[in-house]
């Protein structure tokens, strides 16, 4: 099985982002990023948006974002799907600390997309470094 990293954007390491990225290139099959296409239109850093739509273009960077209503598996325990997803999107809410909402995007579109019915031919791992996998 193939194996996405679903990295969050940052905007105090944006210059960061492409060494990141390459790291990530020896460790996982693909990265999605949330947001993607978003921050792509968005960014007034030309040569980041050129590197990063090059990545894209050639398969190996996506928007980790499901833009549609997800239907999700019949094994999925939506108890606990629904009580993570809950918890990620308060955080996002109520949060001051821009990283950290990042990363529970991050980490939310992880658990979407390892939940849903029609998944990719990957398993999601959120690439975090200020909110553990425990909270």
């Amino acid at each position: 099985m193939k194996i996405a990293g679903i990295k969050p954007l940052s905007r105090k390491e944006e210059d960061k982002l492409l060494n990141e990225l390459k790291q990530g290139a020896l460790l996982f099959d693909k990265i999605g990023i949330p947001l993607l296409d978003v921050f792509l239109q968005i960014t007034p850093n030309a040569y980041l948006k050129s590197e990063l739509s090059l990545l894209k273009n050639n398969k190996f960077l996506f928007d980790a974002w499901q833009k549609s209503p997800v239907k999700l598996s019949k094994g999925v325990d939506i108890k606990e799907i629904q009580a993570e997803l809950d918890f990620m999107t308060n955080l996002r809410k109520s949060s001051a600390d821009a990283e950290l909402m990042f990363e529970a995007s991050a980490r939310q579109c992880a658990i979407i997309l390892n939940s849903q019915f029609d998944k990719p031919d990957f398993f999601s791992v959120p690439l975090l470094k200020k909110l553990g996998l425990s909270s």
